[in-house]
């Protein structure tokens, strides 16, 4: 686009832009603690000249913390260095108002151009048409194959598409408490425990104020110093009993099956009676966060491997030495996985250059960087059956250790299934209705056969008949 203005026109206006964007910087910041940075305005992003080279403008949002942004800006930064006529505007929203911030923008018609979309909300916006078609992409191969247990389902309006980065559940654990109390936690599916073999270590794991375990008389199950576990994912476990909430394909309820039930009521007696897990309340009485092996009250977690972000600065000082193990196996072994998508919005009136981006952070090499810090894995296929390339990531940091290999890339590979979020469009509601009855069965109150056949099941299925109206 040619420059129609004498340059110190130009110059006056582009001053009384960057006073603007301070000013609607200032009071977002004030109200929601929305950031933009290095400009603003969404698909309102525009073409400037500069050097006698026209750029384009766009703007891409996404949530996270502060080493997270970090990640994002120096991704950008690479970008824009290998496009120069693109510059990327960078719209950080609280993950907390992520979604509330994002359907308000969509409902005034001022969308970002391009950003990650929370999983929970992916399938609900596919439907409703709010994302660019990128099916030439994938068929195309200018997305490489990703990994089948992070890939979206279609929709009427076209491929919805894989997560750029992958997840999944990884058995984080204290290596030096769990030697101290003779338990080695197996780090490949192989020597996996039985569920007693599981049970017997997390007893063994566990010690109350006066160091005893809850085997031994006098055991006192209200001040418990160390807990074998936190965060059992009760889903996860009822798909490895060969259960699960729904099956594979989401035509079916599962949630009542014998082996749904058992599982969840596994997970239970964890807590009620062997006492070797915390209840809710307790858990967040431990604290911790991202780091709650750190809190030393608890030996082994259950959580995301991004939590290896925040672990790796303890494993370089030498305050923790973690190690990374595979749960129990019932009949199957079997891990939940988890990642974003970025997509282009349909609103975007600069879909090539948004579309460029895009195809940037699929491409593993440019984002290898960031995934080697802790917070990512790849969604790349090739990173899970090419040695090579599998030696490139794991050469990143002393954290990829030879168990994280096992039990975490190998169970990726092998073991990973996806979950519903890549499936539902109404994934948030029909969670809600799982998951708010289900504190009944964690404190005791009553069992998982009471809450889920006489609670849960009925608006499951309400709910349920809803989302197969809308997927046909």
């Amino acid at each position: 686009m040619k420059n129609k203005y004498p340059r110190r026109w130009l110059a006056w206006a582009l001053c009384l832009l960057t006073l603007l964007s301070l000013t609607a910087c200032s009071k977002d910041g004030a109200g929601s603690g929305i950031q933009v940075e290095q400009g603003g305005g969404g698909s309102q992003g525009g073409e400037q000249s500069g050097g006698g080279e026209d750029v384009t403008e766009i703007t891409f949002c996404n949530w996270g913390d502060s080493e997270e942004r970090k990640m994002f800006e120096e991704i950008f930064a690479a970008f824009e260095k290998d496009n120069p006529d693109i510059k990327v505007n960078y719209l950080y929203i609280p993950q907390g108002e992520y979604m509330t911030k994002l359907n308000s923008m969509a409902a005034t018609h001022t969308m970002p151009d391009i950003g990650q979309m929370q999983e929970m909300s992916t399938m609900k916006w596919a439907k409703n048409g709010m994302y660019a078609d990128v099916g030439e992409l994938y068929e195309s191969g200018q997305i490489s194959g990703r990994l089948e247990a992070v890939t979206f389902d279609n929709t009427s309006n076209g491929t919805v598409g894989a997560s750029y980065i992958a997840e999944c559940y990884t058995l984080f654990y204290d290596r030096d408490y769990c030697a101290s109390m003779g338990v080695d936690v197996p780090s490949r599916v192989e020597d996996a425990w039985s569920w007693d073999e599981f049970i017997d270590a997390c007893i063994r794991l566990t010690v109350d104020v006066n160091g005893r375990h809850p085997d031994e008389e006098g055991f006192d199950p209200d001040h418990i110093k160390v807990y074998a576990i936190s965060d059992f994912p009760a889903e996860m476990l009822a798909i490895n009993n060969g259960g699960g909430i729904l099956n594979s394909d989401a035509t079916e309820i599962w949630m009542d099956r014998e082996e749904t039930i058992e599982a969840y009521q596994m997970v239970a007696d964890l807590i009620n009676v062997y006492h070797v897990m915390p209840n809710p309340a307790s858990r967040g009485a431990i604290g911790g966060g991202n780091n709650v092996l750190l809190t030393g009250k608890v030996a082994m977690s259950y959580a995301g491997q991004y939590n290896l972000l925040w672990y790796k600065k303890y494993i370089e000082n030498g305050t923790l030495n973690l190690g990374f193990g595979v749960g129990p196996v019932l009949k199957n072994y079997t891990v939940l996985t988890s990642g974003p998508i970025i997509t282009v919005f349909k609103e975007s009136e600069h879909k090539e250059e948004a579309m460029r981006l895009l195809e940037y952070m699929y491409d593993t090499d440019n984002i290898m960087g960031q995934v080697q810090k802790g917070l990512w894995m790849p969604s790349d296929m090739s990173y899970y059956t090419d040695e090579e390339k599998i030696d490139e990531w794991l050469s990143g940091g002393e954290y990829y250790t030879d168990e994280y290999r096992t039990a975490v890339v190998d169970v990726m590979r092998d073991c990973a299934v996806r979950d519903n979020m890549f499936k539902l469009y109404n994934y948030t509601t029909i969670y809600q209705v799982i998951n708010t009855p289900l504190d009944q069965v964690w404190s005791g109150k009553k069992t998982a056969r009471e809450v889920i056949v006489d609670e849960i099941m009925p608006k499951l299925e309400k709910e349920m008949q809803k989302e197969w109206a809308e997927r046909k």
